[in-house]
């Protein structure tokens, strides 16, 4: 049991330790690439998209008809609804109170204005969190290779969209003038969020059975949410001077997680 609790503890820090690893590169960076940064979040979109269908809502429906029959579609679209309604609440929350703050004038005030960005990527990162711990969750504490390899793909992609998502933020903080170390911190700190999450969804799939398929059916509603709200509108801003680099990050993470989902069937 002990190997097991070790495995479950990496897979569900994976994704926080890969925004730690890309966070830390601040030291190196003076700038950010916002080619670069366009690029990796049409592929955050892609890899989403792709996993929210293929990892978290065909899993939800074959487990709903199982278990329900023919009334499986009420907690897959449930979930799924539920999971759209709760990031969309989320990001008005936010939106208020960066209306507030833009009212009150507050020019100068770096450590409000890091918290909003913070708080704005943590939100992000919410449900890419929470859809890692309810899938490392699926796996049970019997688990096979071949039920931990079906489940990478999405690990791994999400991780390696969150290396250069950590080197963003933390660079952004730097370009506004704060040390590197507390452009680290809180480039980290948005990762944090993510392992948060990770661990929510776990344990509320290990400890309520009876609640998975709305709990994958959640996750896939709000990183759809994410996916379609946030980032492709995001990595469309640069369109005009690169009309191609959102869209080629955006097949390029379609492509990424139909190859890493086809060889782990395999």
């Amino acid at each position: 049991m002990d190997h097991i609790l070790f495995i479950f503890l990496i897979l569900l820090g994976a994704t926080w330790i890969a925004t730690t690893i890309g966070a830390a590169l601040v030291m190196f960076f003076k700038r950010s690439d916002s080619q670069m940064s366009h690029i990796m979040l049409g592929f955050a979109a892609g890899v989403m998209i792709v996993a929210a269908f293929w990892q978290l809502l065909q899993p939800a429906i074959e487990i709903a008809e199982e278990r329900f029959g023919g009334n499986a579609i009420f907690p897959v679209l449930g979930g799924f609804l539920v999971g759209c309604l709760t990031i969309l609440l989320l990001d008005m929350f936010l939106a208020h109170r960066k209306k507030i703050r833009d009212a009150k004038g507050e020019q100068g005030f770096r450590f409000k204005k890091s918290f909003m960005m913070v708080s704005a990527i943590s939100i992000h990162n919410l449900p890419e969190g929470f859809a890692v711990g309810v899938l490392i969750g699926t796996l049970g504490s019997n688990f096979q290779t071949e039920q931990l390899m079906a489940l990478l793909p999405v690990i791994i992609a999400i991780a390696l969209h969150n290396l250069p998502e950590g080197t963003v933020v933390s660079v952004s903080f730097r370009n506004e003038g704060l040390s590197k170390f507390k452009s680290f911190f809180l480039g980290q700190v948005a990762g944090l969020t993510e392992f948060i999450a990770s661990v929510a969804g776990f344990l509320v799939v290990v400890s309520l059975d009876g609640i998975l398929p709305y709990a994958l059916a959640f996750a896939a509603g709000a990183m759809i949410w994410v996916a379609v709200h946030e980032l492709i509108p995001e990595c469309q801003k640069n369109k005009e001077r690169h009309p191609y680099y959102a869209t080629i990050g955006i097949i390029v993470g379609i492509a990424i997680m139909l190859a890493l989902s086809i060889f782990a069937e395999a």
